[in-house]
């Protein structure tokens, strides 16, 4: 059972940020599949979005140590670059971890239910 909405609270407004929230997050979403490939939907997506994942996730010991991550060495011996243009706290407000269908879909389905009571 999955809820859908939250009966017992009424509010005045439209929940406005809460529909820019998920509006922000679904288009993340669509990006991360544009670089990952459909594979990305079951987990996959290859070198692409692995590099996504560590250039923009957030990594708590970079946060830790106060140094980022700069490249990281594929299991073929290419170095890639995963340096990303925010501090080291900066990935902790963009937040990308939703790397399957079904993760982001409770997600935002738990931002549409309990966000607007925040």
């Amino acid at each position: 059972m999955f809820p859908y909405s939250d009966a017992d609270v009424h509010h005045g407004s439209f929940p406005y940020t809460n529909v820019v929230l998920i509006g922000l997050c679904c288009l993340m979403f669509l990006y991360q599949l544009a670089v990952g490939g459909v594979g990305f939907l079951t987990g996959g997506g290859g070198v692409e979005a692995q590099v996504f994942f560590l250039k923009w996730g957030f990594i708590p010991e970079e946060l830790i140590r106060s140094q980022p991550y700069s490249t990281i060495v594929t299991e073929q011996g290419v170095t890639l670059s995963i340096e990303t243009p925010l501090p080291t706290w900066g990935p902790f407000f963009v937040h990308v971890h939703a790397r399957r269908v079904l993760h982001f879909a409770g997600n935002m389905m738990f931002l549409w239910v309990f966000g607007d009571n925040i």
